[in-house]
Parts: structure tokens; sequence; C-alpha cells
């Protein structure tokens, strides 16, 4: 048995020398070696200091739990696997309703988190015990697109009736309607705003993406396209739009010619979701099989991130360096924007994933599903 861990720690080290940070390559084939150890308190110090490790060593951990042919070891790499997950991304609240869920928003202070089903009832959740506070109806009519504010004080709103295709802005607290718009009777795609709230894009079934100002309640621009556009974004200032096309291509506009600044390529399907970066430099796109990262300015493709469903909602951390994705495999997917790498996919939902989002601080994340859950997990450092 020890010298099939000599070489199961000699084959890992290569793996380990990526990493810069401490412990060294040295001192974790040296824990591993020690799983196998004759004294018990040998192993359970090596178990326990590699049960602290951070959540960037979970994928070599896995990686020695597939080489390792001794199953007492192999079942203690398994059981440090286990707490790590637990402690780094393990679940912390569960919210049950008895509908679809369209949108959810965890409010800064982490002690409320607010859900919005599809039938136009927005519920108040205490996120300590789960217990349900309050139900607030906006609509009767039920919802065709919803879109939370970056702060979640607001809510773009589209009635699923196309007898009334007014878009509604609401502050979320009190229900009270600020701002009415005027949509297509065709109906809406996609909303999202602007990271200071006071633009509002929309693509529409009529082929046309609109733009709005919150605060003055004008129309700035109304774009049709042969090729519907389908994903949409806005900068903070509102001066360009990001636009993802059903034919695959995604173009950045100028918010007021319409003109377009720069196209990026890449994408074989339609692309339905985009999103912004806080800092604006990087755009993330999705079609039906991957999720790509381009540089606002160059148009350079940064990264290809491959998913194994149809991508639904996408959000990066307040920080930038992460980037959550969610949809029809019902799972959720937290990716490092540095390395291109997958972190952690979270797994609980018995439906498509409607909706992700972060914290304010960015160490949760929170899903929700058509299956009428809405769920809060942990996000390492």
């Amino acid at each position: 048995m020890l010298r099939r861990l000599l070489l199961l720690s000699i084959l890992l080290v290569g793996s380990f020398e990526a990493l810069a940070d401490e412990p060294s390559q040295a001192r974790i084939a040296e824990l591993i070696q020690k799983l196998g150890s004759q004294s018990f308190r040998e192993r359970e110090n090596a178990q326990k200091e590699l049960s602290q490790l951070p959540e960037d060593y979970l994928p070599l951990l896995q990686e020695a739990a597939t080489k390792s042919s001794d199953s007492e070891v192999l079942e203690r790499i398994r059981s440090i696997i286990r707490v790590q997950i637990e402690r780094c991304f393990g679940l912390i609240q569960a919210f049950h309703t008895d509908g679809s869920v369209n949108a959810a928003f965890l409010e800064s202070d982490g002690k409320t988190l607010i859900s919005l089903g599809g039938n136009g009832t927005a519920r108040f959740w205490e996120v300590s015990s789960a217990k349900l506070l309050r139900e607030q109806k906006f609509s009767d009519q039920g919802t065709q697109a919803i879109r939370f504010s970056p702060s979640g004080k607001k809510m773009a709103f589209s009635p699923l009736s196309s007898s009334d295709p007014q878009i509604a802005v609401f502050e979320i607290s009190t229900a009270k309607k600020l701002q009415d718009f005027s949509g297509p009777r065709e109906g809406i795609c996609q909303f999202n705003w602007s990271r200071e709230e006071r633009y509002l894009v929309g693509s529409g079934y009529d082929n046309k993406l609109r733009l709005w100002d919150t605060k003055t309640g004008k129309e700035l621009l109304q774009l049709y396209s042969q090729v519907g556009a389908r994903g949409v974004a806005v900068s903070a200032q509102g001066e360009e739009i990001v636009a993802g096309y059903e034919n695959g291509e995604v173009h950045l506009l100028d918010a007021k010619t319409g003109k377009v600044i720069r196209k990026f390529s890449g994408h074989k399907r339609g692309v339905f979701v985009i999103a912004l970066s806080p800092d604006e430099k990087t755009i993330a796109t999705s079609d039906d099989n991957c999720i790509r990262l381009f540089n606002r300015e160059s148009g350079k493709e940064l990264e290809n991130l491959a998913v194994p469903a149809r991508v639904a909602s996408m959000r990066f951390s307040p920080n930038g360096k992460r980037l959550l994705s969610g949809g029809s495999d019902n799972t959720l997917s937290l990716w490092n924007i540095e390395t291109g790498k997958l972190l952690h996919r979270y797994e609980h939902h018995a439906g498509t994933i409607s909706e992700v989002c972060f914290s304010a601080e960015g160490r949760q994340a929170i899903s929700a599903s058509v299956d009428g859950d809405v769920l809060l997990w942990k996000v390492p450092k």
C-alpha cells in the first residue's frame, strides 16, 4: 500500500506545481501519502489539514481520488472532498413556492430574499428561517419578462397579455409604479438594466431593440433588425448597447445612432443571454452550448466555456472575477473568469434555472427555478 501511495503522490506533483500558493505541492503529496499511514494520529492530522485547503485545490483532490487504488485511502479522500464541498459551496437556505419562480434577489443586508413568480406575485422571505414574511401582487395577468435592478430596489416588468403591451418599472418595497413605457404587442424577450439603474434596454419579438431613460420616462432608441435581437445589455452611462442575435452575431452598438461599433464572432446559434462585467471591459455571451467571454474594446475572444445545456441566466460577481450561469440542465455553475475554469457545479434543482445572481458582497449565490424553489448557496473567497 505504501508503494501505491508513493506513486500517487509522484503523479500529483506535476499538477500541484501549477499552484503557487501555500501549501507547496510537496506538502500536499506528503499529506496524501500520510492518509495511508499506520499511525492513527498521522492519518487524522493529514485528513484535517487537507480538509482545510482552499477551494482551488478541490480539483486536485478529485484527481487524487481517480488515481488511488487503495480503498481506505480512496474513502478518506472522498470524505475530504465532501467536507470541502460543504464548507466552500454548501446550501445555506431553501425557499419553496407553489409555482414557477422567474426572478430572485438577496437584499444588501443579507436578511431578506425576494422572489417573483410567473403569476406576478413577489414574496419576501426571512433568510435565517426561510419564513415567508409577506406577499405583494404586481400583476393579475402573469409575467412575460422580469428584471430586478442591480440594487434590487426596482423591477422592470412586462405583462403576459399582448392586449396590454405596457412595460412598467416598479419600486419593489411599496409596489409603486414609477414609470410606464410603450412596448411591442408581440412581446418582450429580455430586459437588462445599466449598472447605475438609469437606463433600461429591451429586446422585442417585433425584432426591435428599445432603450429607455427610467428617470425621464423617454424612449431613447428604437432599432429594427431583420434578424431579431434577443440577449441585450447596456453600459452604465447608456452610450452603448450589446445585442445578441438569433443568427449568432453579437454587436456593440452606439445607443444614439444605432450604428455597429464592433462585432464579436464565434457563436453558431442564437445568442439569448448577455452579461457585462462590473468594469464593463468583459462581455459574456451564450448560445445553447457555450459561454464566450470577449474583450469589449478589442473584440478578442478571451475564453470559451463549454456548458452542458442551454443557459438561461448569467451574472458576474461584484469584483468581476467570477461568473454564475444556470439553465436547462437544472444546475448552477460557478466559473473562474481569470482562468476559464469551472470552480463548482451546484446540483439540487428539479427544473430549469430561470435566474442566477450573487449577493452584494459576492459570498452567496442565488438560483431561482421553474421547480418553484429559490436556493441560497455558499461561494468561497
